[in-house]
């Protein structure tokens, strides 16, 4: 039996983007719906598992170049993640923690 890895696929679309496919290639691998834009399916590995996925998704799927795809794998206990197509973007809530003030004070010398 061949091993398998764990895949979960977060995917960041525009309205004009090729849902179809994407959703034909997640229902083809048995893909569990796991929230807003994001599913979880295992695959059997293979060398190159990374390179092998990108190129299935390439092949079936028509990226826009705003489109993005995330994935975290899980395989022999560890556990891999990046973007296979677009990138990180500015985080919408940057800005809102308070940053540590390291100054000193006047009044502290």
């Amino acid at each position: 039996m061949a091993d398998k890895v764990s895949v979960w696929l977060n995917f960041d679309f525009g309205f004009s983007a090729d849902y179809e496919n994407l959703y034909m290639f997640l229902d083809e691998n048995k893909a569990i719906e796991c929230g807003s834009n994001l599913a979880y399916f295992e695959k059997d590995y293979k060398k190159d598992f990374v390179k092998h996925l990108k190129k299935q998704l390439s092949e079936k799927i028509i990226f826009k170049k705003t489109d993005r795809i995330y994935i975290i794998i899980h395989y022999h206990k560890k556990i891999l993640s990046g973007f296979i197509t677009g990138s990180q973007k500015h985080a919408l809530w940057e800005g809102y923690a308070q940053k540590q003030n390291n100054n000193i004070l006047i009044d502290d010398l």
